[in-house]
């Protein structure tokens, strides 16, 4: 009934308004045939070109937002290559001129009859992106500043778990960096007391419990290659 499908839409739409993501699905003709008001924020879509009476389609968007992108050809390109190939599902990323990062999601409308239009979803990731890239630049800086420093120098966690370690650590050490990373600090430097043997505890548990360190005294290190050495 009338009724039934008008409440079908309603759910739908509300469905759609109700998602961070921004939403856009089209048929196989390109028309636009639904979207909601995240789409427009992200994109800077007047609704007026979208929800004109004879029906906006997507080559006209594409016109309407290319110049935002960083890349246009290669944004037409992709978009292309999308368009030629329906049945498929694709995800990728969408770089701005202004510094914005779109994380895109393309994935055909299927019904019994097969494809008959596509839904994309638009996430931005500008800050998420932004995040990893400083803490990756960061842990770069770290790495160089290590291996500049004739100690041997590990960084870890607040759990103890080995974060990274220069050469003079890892020569001292018997390992490498890439086949200890994640492990507890005390089973890479096993430390036992020169005289007695016995197990000492670690000092990186002292520090982390902001306990005070005793004078320098010599601790004994047995490496994976069961090499021994008096470290302070």
């Amino acid at each position: 009934s009338s009724d039934a499908l008008a409440q079908s839409l309603s759910l739908q739409m509300a469905t759609l308004e109700s998602t961070g993501d921004g939403i856009l699905a089209v048929d196989t003709s390109g028309n636009v045939v639904s979207y909601n008001r995240r789409y427009l924020e992200m994109w800077r879509v007047p609704e007026e070109l979208i929800a004109r009476e004879d029906r906006c389609t997507s080559r006209e968007l594409v016109e309407y937002v290319r110049d935002q992108v960083a890349d246009p050809r290669a944004f037409v390109e992709r978009i292309k290559e999308i368009s030629a190939h329906p049945e498929l599902e694709y995800c990728d990323f969408i770089y701005f001129r202004d510094g914005r990062i779109f994380e895109r999601h393309s994935r055909p409308q299927l019904a019994s009859d097969g494809v008959i239009g596509r839904v994309m979803s638009f996430r931005d990731v500008t800050e998420q992106i932004g995040a990893a890239e400083r803490i990756a630049a960061e842990k770069d800086r770290l790495s160089v500043t290590l291996k500049a420093i004739s100690d041997a120098v590990v960084a870890t966690d607040r759990e103890g778990r080995l974060l990274l370690m220069n050469s003079v650590a890892e020569q001292m050490c018997g390992v490498s960096e890439e086949s200890v990373q994640g492990m507890m600090i005390e089973k890479i430097f096993p430390l036992a007391d020169p005289t007695t043997r016995e197990k000492l505890p670690h000092q990186l548990d002292r520090i982390l419990n902001e306990s005070a360190l005793e004078g320098s005294k010599p601790a004994l290190l047995v490496n994976a290659m069961g090499k021994q050495m008096l470290v302070r």
